[in-house]
């Protein structure tokens, strides 16, 4: 089963990073509970267990604890520069991880 590390947001700054199979079908479940408009903002696919997906999302996590205020859970307050580095930081991740697969 395929599954993704996300970015969900909303137009106040505000973002999500988590782990689904599912991550169109996760941001309709969030809606439900969120009276702000949430959107997709990025999604990486992992080839790999779900396991491993999980450790990589605990390591975007810290990264995000250094760099942007966290707001509650999984949710963080983030620039639109910060998104970026985020994004790069899950693809370095997911690369990095394919290469100790193949090596």
């Amino acid at each position: 089963m395929k599954n993704y590390i996300y970015m969900i947001g909303n137009n106040l700054g505000a973002v999500k990073v988590g782990v689904s199979n599912n991550p169109s079908r996760r941001v309709k479940q969030l809606q439900t509970a969120n009276q702000d408009k949430l959107s997709l903002l990025f999604q990486e696919e992992f080839e790999c267990s779900r396991h491993h997906v999980l450790q990589v999302e605990k390591l975007v996590h810290k990264d995000l604890a250094r760099i942007c205020n966290k707001k509650s859970g999984e949710w963080f307050s983030i620039t639109p520069e910060q998104i970026e580095q985020v994004k790069n930081t899950i693809i370095w991740h997911r690369i990095r991880y394919d290469d100790c697969i193949i090596n």
